[in-house]
């Protein structure tokens, strides 16, 4: 299980990095916003898999969850320039 907390932990971080960039609202800034996106979509992704391999009721929400928010990065990304 120490992976996966390590890889519940690691993707929380990035997902809270990617939001606090892409809210900020000071000036555009579609480059750096793409790139947190990316990388949260796919740390989201990276997660929801290491969950998969776990029979816990815990497991199996993040793994939901993290599909989820990489959907929605990978729908966001779709609206930047």
């Amino acid at each position: 299980m120490a992976q996966c907390i390590r890889a519940c932990i690691d993707c929380a971080d990035i997902c809270n990095a990617a939001a606090k960039v892409g809210v900020r609202q000071t000036s555009d800034n579609d480059a750096m916003v793409r790139v947190m996106l990316t990388a949260c979509l796919e740390a989201c992704f990276m997660c929801a898999a290491e969950c998969d391999k776990h029979d816990h009721e815990h497991c199996r929400l993040c793994a939901t969850m993290c599909r989820e928010c990489g959907h929605d990065c990978r729908e966001a990304l779709a609206t930047l320039h």
